[in-house]
């Protein structure tokens, strides 16, 4: 599973490294897993939507909710994509 989210501030979330827009979108489209646009806009949803992109509004309390299954998570963030890896509170 795949989460891709815009301008969140998460907690516990480190994002490591920015990613080209191109290389993502050709990443996005080679993948196979489910791929979780959460609260983007109608622009981002079309520039990046796959056969198994889902869009969803979330309340924050649902997106943790699935993020907790998530495998890989990507923040876009003012044309930037970011790779974003999940650290416990306590290794920080």
């Amino acid at each position: 599973m795949i989460i891709v989210i815009i301008d969140y501030e998460l907690e516990d979330h480190i994002c490591t490294r920015f990613i080209d827009k191109e290389h993502f979108k050709e990443w996005l489209l080679s993948n196979n897993n489910e791929i979780y646009f959460i609260d983007v806009n109608d622009k981002t949803w079309n520039e990046f939507k796959t056969k198994n992109s889902k869009r969803f509004e979330l309340t924050l309390d649902e997106l943790y909710k699935l993020l907790e299954k998530s495998s890989f998570l990507f923040l876009i963030r003012k044309n930037y994509v970011e790779s974003c890896t999940y650290y416990p509170k306590d290794d920080q």
